[in-house]
């Protein structure tokens, strides 16, 4: 029996990025597996039946080659381009959208260096837990945002209502915390100007996740922290609170 001769596309676009993803390529002479490297982060081919699946973390135009063997031989490459749109569609309102290196704790903040919010404000974050720049879908227990002066070292919020979201290369985590309490005024009062009131306190995302090697390696729970990241926090101009 000859090698196989995969009949199909050459090009799938209008993908958006992370959204789930199905793609099912047919090839002659009953392959017994396929092959299709270099596909974009967070896709991956079942070798069994050449179907390419997942939910890509990246956006961009990708060329892939993608054979089929049988124990004849592999067929010729063909060629997918496949186009991933960037997407923001997590965004609900005007949430950010946070990532959080896994590795370095280091926090990286969409369109600025720092959060701007004010007294009374809802801040909602969108999280995404990476290692190496791929998403992971983590069994988080806990999440919780704290902003700290400097001196004293006390919280002035600690905001730990949050929920997951989607999973796998698609998983994110929505954090709320409403700017408010006795400690936030006190704090500002502080910082007392002719034309505004505000200041930057230190700000740290918490978190606890299970621990997937349980009973074999460690607690039943980890728990690790970020590095500090900017916030400035400024009064809110339409209350005396």
């Amino acid at each position: 029996m000859p090698a196989p001769v995969i009949n199909s596309t050459t090009s799938i676009l209008e993908y958006r990025q992370w959204q789930q993803f199905e793609y099912q390529p047919f090839a002659t002479n009953v392959p017994d597996s396929w092959a299709c490297p270099n596909l974009p982060t967070g896709l991956s081919v079942d070798t069994d039946t050449g179907k390419i699946s997942g939910a890509a973390s990246v956006s961009g135009i990708f060329v892939c080659a993608l054979t089929a063997t049988n124990g004849d031989g592999t067929s010729a490459p063909l060629v997918l381009t496949i186009g991933i749109t960037e997407s923001t569609e997590i965004v609900t309102n005007s949430g950010l959208e946070v990532e959080i290196d896994v590795v370095t704790r280091e926090v990286k903040l969409s369109g600025g260096s720092k959060i701007f919010v004010r007294q009374n404000d809802d801040l909602l974050l969108w999280l995404r837990f990476k290692k190496g720049g791929s998403v992971l879908d983590l069994d988080i227990t806990s999440l919780e945002i704290s902003l700290k002066e400097y001196e004293p070292d006390a919280r002035l919020v600690l905001g730990n209502d949050f929920e997951k979201f989607g999973s796998g290369v698609g998983t994110y985590y929505g954090l709320h915390v409403a700017m408010t309490g006795s400690e936030i005024k006190a704090a500002l009062q502080n910082y007392e100007a002719d034309q505004s009131t505000e200041f930057e306190p230190v700000c740290e995302i918490g978190w606890q996740e299970t621990n997937a090697e349980s009973g074999s390696f460690g607690p039943a729970v980890f728990r690790f922290s970020t590095q500090p990241f900017g916030v400035l926090l400024a009064r809110d101009t339409g209350t005396t609170e």
